[in-house]
């Protein structure tokens, strides 16, 4: 994953609004070494942003990977695990 400012920048290329959630994913993703689902992230988001959504991290999390800056990783059949490092 680029730096988040790269990210921002692109998302507003796009006409996608930089909300305070979607900034709290990519940080979380910016400092993630391991390989969370997006039911992971949306636990950890959810402290800083009680009324955030599921639907809101599911589709920040495909947006991301439809721009590269992230990949899906099918290492549990059950769901899908995020990795930042495109590398």
């Amino acid at each position: 994953m680029r730096d988040i400012d790269s990210i921002v920048k692109r998302f507003r290329e796009t006409g996608l609004k930089i909300t305070p959630q979607r900034l709290s994913i990519l940080e979380l993703l910016e400092q993630n070494r391991d390989h969370p689902s997006a039911e992971d992230v949306y636990r950890r988001v959810l402290s800083v942003h009680p009324s955030i959504s599921f639907t809101t991290v599911y589709k920040t999390l495909q947006t991301l990977r439809d721009m590269g800056e992230i990949q899906e990783l099918s290492i549990d059949p059950e769901r899908s695990h995020y990795d930042p490092d495109t590398s």
